[in-house]
């Protein structure tokens, strides 16, 4: 899964993260993928730093969902593995509810890239 990530900065900031100063760093980010059944097209996703902090914390969401669907299961359906951890028995792993998928990165259209 390999892509081309360049950095996307605004109308006269410093083209370079690293000698940008704070109010004139990258803006977002920008990838191109081919998707897997034409390697010959190439998609290009620009995404802002909030679409990126959307894609992070749902990662973390479903990471955390993940850690409580374990230990329910654990607790409910392995009660012979769930004894060797050694929880009080008043701890309590109810059923997580699934969080939310964030949404859809969409590449931009062929005509609206630049060249």
């Amino acid at each position: 899964m390999h892509s081309t990530v360049m950095f996307v900065f605004g109308p006269g900031d410093t083209a370079c993260p690293e000698l940008s100063p704070p109010n004139e760093q990258p803006q977002g980010l920008a990838f191109q993928k081919s998707p897997r059944g034409d390697p010959f097209q190439i998609n290009t996703y620009q995404v802002t730093i909030e679409q990126i902090r959307e894609q992070a914390d749902a990662l973390k969401a479903f990471e955390m969902y993940g850690d409580r669907l374990f230990y329910h299961i654990l607790k409910n359906y392995e009660p012979a593995r769930y004894a060797t951890w050694r929880f009080p028995d008043a701890a309590r792993f109810e059923l997580p509810i699934k969080p939310v998928l964030p949404s859809r990165l969409v590449p931009k259209s062929p005509d609206m890239e630049s060249e």
